[in-house]
């Protein structure tokens, strides 16, 4: 398992700023697989005004719950190369990039980011839902299997 999620940190590392994953990447993807969440990153830029702007958005109360319960959050400093301005990337826990959004294409008219946007860019791009009763089934079929009992837990991140 460890093997797979320096694999799915490692894709993280085609972008030339990320050179070799770190714990925290390792986490992150260890938390979107267990958890069934994506893993969320934010390039933090070089321009202190955009970053200040970039926190202020995600302090939105129903972005800041979207990211809480649907993203395993992971920050990078990097220096735009290229012309490349993603700010945000959306991978799953298995490796290869889903999608990614500019700070240009989160700015409206007026030149403010817009909420709204990341709200729907991140509702887009969240992982389906597990289907708990072939969870269920899949583990007390390994139970049976196994001669072992079978301990449901019955929680929720809340």
């Amino acid at each position: 398992m460890i093997a797979t999620l320096l694999l799915s940190a490692c894709a993280l590392a085609q972008s030339p700023h990320v050179q070799t994953p770190s714990q925290e990447m390792v986490t992150a993807f260890e938390t979107a697989k267990n958890e069934n969440r994506r893993v969320l990153v934010i390039q933090t830029l070089a321009d202190e005004n955009a970053n200040a702007e970039v926190k202020q958005l995600f302090k939105n109360r129903a972005v800041s719950r979207k990211v809480l319960y649907e993203y395993a959050k992971l920050s990078l400093d990097w220096e735009p190369e290229g012309g490349n301005t993603d700010l945000l990337q959306i991978f799953p826990a298995e490796g290869a990039m889903l999608a990614s959004m500019s700070l240009k294409e989160l700015r409206l008219e007026s030149g403010k980011l817009d909420g709204e946007k990341l709200l729907s860019f991140l509702t887009e791009h969240e992982a389906e839902p597990w289907d708990a009763m072939d969870i269920l089934e899949t583990a007390r079929l390994k139970a049976i299997k196994e001669n072992k009992n079978l301990f449901i837990d019955l929680s929720a991140p809340w």
